[in-house]
């Protein structure tokens, strides 16, 4: 099974209830990752690789919370991990699918970085994706072409999580269009972000 990590607020106890046990039934382990805390949490530290205002406009505090405990969970990986990890949000549910393609990383191509997960958005938002590149178990993989909101769900290679450290210095989106928007992210066509379809 995929190494798993839940990015949590401490006094969030209530949400990290409620996917432990959603996980647990799926007999998927994860290890909770502490997340930064927009209330608590120093102007300087949430600002240190970030520009406050960028092409969409002023980042919020929330969201340079949320950038940063992304960060924080990047370099992680990158100084510790040998294989893909599955980074969660915890407010995240994994359908019954979706469950079976993280018994195993044998599927996620040698080169990649970052492959979302998730579906963001209602039904009448649309996501520019490739050709397949690859294809198992009843999924696609394809490249994502188009901007695909949200950070919920995603699985980090080392390579990645090592592009991603490296790159985060000039940062002036929130985290979900720095990873996942090509109008907007400075990194996106050197990230190649794959898409599972469905997600």
């Amino acid at each position: 099974m995929i190494k798993c990590f839940i990015i949590n607020l401490e006094r969030r106890k209530d949400r990290l209830k409620k996917i432990s046990r959603h996980l647990k039934k799926n007999k998927i382990n994860f290890e909770r990752f502490n997340a930064v805390d927009a209330e608590s949490e120093s102007d300087e530290n949430l600002n240190r690789n970030i520009y406050q205002n960028g092409p969409l406009g002023k980042i919020s505090k929330g969201d340079l919370a949320c950038f940063q405990s992304h960060y924080l969970l990047w370099k992680h990986v990158s100084d510790n991990e040998k294989k893909p990890v599955l980074i969660l949000e915890d407010d995240t549910y994994i359908s019954n699918l979706g469950v079976k393609i993280l018994s195993n990383t044998n599927w996620i191509p040698s080169d990649a970085k970052i492959i979302k997960c998730e579906r963001f958005g209602n039904k009448r938002h649309r996501v520019l994706l490739s050709p397949v590149v690859n294809s198992f178990s009843g999924f696609d993989l394809h490249f994502l072409l188009s901007k695909h909101s949200g950070t919920g769900g995603y699985i980090l290679t080392p390579r990645g999580a090592n592009f991603l450290v490296k790159n985060s210095s000039k940062v002036n989106v929130s985290v979900d269009h720095f990873l996942f928007n090509p109008n907007n992210s400075n990194i996106f066509k050197k990230l190649k972000p794959l898409q599972i379809y469905p997600a």
